[in-house]
């Protein structure tokens, strides 16, 4: 069905922005982009990088909800609209559980929470890839813009090359003339020359070389990223998408092995943004957690797609073979997570018995999930139990241990020291 219903189009409204705007104002400023950007406004930053962190430095006085606001909102809203072009691209089931997957990541609870313009370009970055599927082009360049003016030229080459790399793997490459390719990326290049000029003419070749070496930025990188290689993502990707780490092999096989054609062609693109993504961020040399927000969308609308599959494999078919080998997976995710807990709280003594507990919660929870899946065959009723250990999660850390250790996270008084 791809048609909206009204109630589960305000759940998930409500669901959006209330997991964002939970325990929003609970941290101070610690995260390391924050810290450094708190004291640094730069002219050399696209406009709406640079209007941001205009409004970060002038409003000293304001509680800090004021200036993460902007990033839980575009939180909220990219889970939004993966329900809304899901619905209306694969099936309404589709878009409910991809927007209920980012929701519920770890990465998603914890981006929504930071001062930061990367949430802001995901959520441009989604509404074009969308826009492209829907073949909707022109609203697509507006939002390519959009991205331009957020992260610079970034927000044009990724885009781009992704929907040329799709066109040419499905054999569509007759589509760069349907869509104006050429046309529309001078379009953007015209709307955002005007910044360019404007900086180059104050500036010249600085501005250059501030804008592609990133100088501004010298001495956070020689801070975080001296020491990390190009591995540093592989067991933070575990992590940033719990608890739906286990369920990913099977989704990207169904991917490729039970997609008819049209579904296929749109979760290829899906596949394409989040290796894309995850290639740019190893060799990139600033490494952040929050980064790996860039590639959760797609994963989203990938595993959301799947647990449709699955969905209607059980419910019509009644076949229930196919949910072992996604059980078994869900099963290490869990317990590596019930471990992470245990070992936290082992490293304070405030947090033992918070760890002993969370631990137990978790793994009580995954028993519930499984004894209704095999006993009741309610695989609707098992994936929301994962989406509660995600909620579950949530609160437990900001509830009990993040009042304990939240002098040890805050970043901004140890960078200001070495940056100093």
């Amino acid at each position: 069905m791809r048609e909206f219903d009204k109630h589960t189009f305000f759940i998930l409204l409500f669901l959006s922005f209330g997991l964002c705007f939970f325990a929003i104002n609970t941290s101070p400023l610690w995260e390391p982009l924050e810290s450094v950007y708190k004291g640094t406004v730069c002219d050399y930053f696209p406009p709406l990088y640079y209007g941001l962190l205009t409004l970060i430095q002038k409003t000293e006085m304001l509680p800090d909800i004021t200036l993460r606001a902007p990033s839980a909102i575009a939180v909220a809203l990219t889970a939004f609209s993966l329900y809304l072009f899901c619905t209306k691209i694969f099936d309404q089931q589709v878009g409910w559980w991809s927007c209920i997957i980012l929701l519920t990541t770890a990465i998603g609870i914890f981006v929504a929470k930071m001062t930061f313009t990367l949430p802001v370009y995901v959520l441009f970055l989604t509404i074009t890839v969308f826009c492209y599927l829907r073949k909707q082009y022109w609203l697509m360049y507006f939002f390519i813009f959009w991205g331009v003016i957020t992260v610079g030229i970034f927000g044009l080459i990724f885009p781009l090359a992704l929907i040329i790399i799709h066109c040419i793997l499905i054999n569509r490459i007759e589509k760069f003339e349907s869509m104006h390719l050429i046309l529309g990326t001078l379009l953007v290049l015209a709307c955002a020359s005007p910044w360019f000029f404007i900086k180059y003419s104050l500036y010249g070749s600085i501005f250059l070389n501030e804008v592609f070496s990133c100088q501004h930025l010298a001495p956070l990188y020689n801070v975080v990223a001296r020491n990390h290689s190009y591995y540093y993502y592989l067991i933070p990707l575990f992590i940033a998408i719990f608890p739906w780490t286990g369920t990913l092999p099977d989704a990207f096989f169904a991917s490729f092995s039970d997609s008819r054609n049209d579904d296929f062609e749109n979760l290829s693109i899906m596949h394409i943004w989040w290796i894309s993504a995850f290639i740019f961020l190893m060799v990139y040399p600033l490494k952040f957690f929050t980064m790996l927000w860039l590639i959760v969308p797609p994963l989203s609308v990938i595993l959301g797609w799947n647990f449709y599959r699955l969905e209607k494999i059980v419910n019509e078919y009644n076949i229930f073979q196919q949910i072992k080998t996604y059980v078994w997976g869900s099963l290490i995710t869990f317990l590596a997570m019930a471990f992470f807990w245990f070992v936290l709280g082992k490293l304070n003594t405030e947090l033992e018995f918070s760890g002993i507990v969370i631990v137990l919660v978790t793994l009580i929870i995954y028993a519930i999930s499984v004894i209704c899946l095999f006993q009741f065959k309610d695989i609707h009723f098992y994936l929301m139990l994962h989406a509660g250990a995600g909620v579950m999660n949530l609160v437990f850390f900001y509830i009990f241990f993040f009042p304990v250790i939240v002098e040890q996270l805050n970043l901004k008084n140890y960078l200001s020291k070495i940056i100093g």
